[in-house]
């Protein structure tokens, strides 16, 4: 496992992020599992399996799933609050370099071709998941050269933080984009797929409520017509990412660069 990582990362002028100047992401990963608060709730369609050993982020939980036809992986890291800023707009620009990094570390890309990083409204993120903030990108197309991804060619990582507890990391995976709900020939996009029938896997717990993972009764997954119109914002912002990564694929909006030391990963 990588513990100390020194590089120079781009980031990305994202709206509503204000970036400020940054030496390290405070985050770490748990000694025990007990110090994270989460549940996670197994849809059917969800089998718990063991990652494969790597060096490239450290993996909490790993599923294989299927769904409507299509399978995929969804793998979840879990990072624990090691001093995040108390200020909301730098406590964000901390889970973004986390995210960033986490991306180039998955995928093996240069810091330079670093695709977008949509930002979830904080409502959404704290209505959904009980948490304060997150961000989601899309890969796509893409030569992954780290053995995260090996043998994938398409992929998604969420991320998701909550103050006092951390940041979860959720990386999804598959060879068929129509795990992603795109068409085989990207005409077409619906959040009618595994990635959005399986997107409330997990939930934070309340910082009033003990530290433990739960893992409740398996519930039926699948998204009905009526569901799926009335879709949370983060699907929403998950499913724009999707539906614009092959127009952006390698594009990039203003950047600014900075050194950052990450420790943990």
């Amino acid at each position: 496992m990588k513990r100390f990582i020194f590089l120079s990362v781009i980031l990305f002028a994202l709206a509503g992020v204000a970036f400020a100047e940054l030496s390290a992401a405070h985050f770490k990963i748990p000694a025990s599992e007990k110090e994270f608060s989460v549940n996670f709730i197994e849809l059917n369609g969800m089998k718990k399996t063991k990652f494969p050993k790597q060096e490239d982020m450290h993996v909490t939980r790993a599923y294989k799933v299927k769904n409507r036809g299509y399978e995929g992986v969804m793998t979840y890291s879990l990072f624990a609050d090691d001093g995040v800023s108390k200020e909301a707009e730098k406590a964000r620009t901390e889970v973004y370099v986390w995210t960033a990094m986490c991306i180039l570390n998955v995928t093996g890309l240069a810091p330079d071709s670093l695709p977008n990083i949509t930002p979830f409204a904080d409502e959404d993120v704290r209505g959904e998941f009980n948490g304060d903030c997150g961000f989601t990108c899309f890969l796509l197309d893409k030569q992954f050269k780290n053995n995260f991804l090996k043998g994938y060619s398409v992929a998604a990582v969420d991320t998701f933080y909550k103050k006092g507890q951390g940041l979860v990391v959720r990386v999804s995976m598959s060879n068929d984009v129509g795990f992603f709900g795109l068409s085989e020939k990207f005409g077409s996009f619906t959040m009618e797929a595994p990635y959005f029938d399986f997107y409330d896997s997990f939930k934070f717990r309340g910082n009033e409520e003990k530290a433990h993972f739960a893992v409740p009764k398996a519930k039926e997954n699948g998204s009905s017509s009526s569901e799926i119109a009335c879709s949370s914002g983060n699907r929403q912002r998950s499913f724009k990412a999707i539906a614009n990564a092959r127009s952006v694929a390698g594009g990039q909006t203003d950047i600014c660069a900075t050194s950052v030391a990450i420790r943990g990963l």
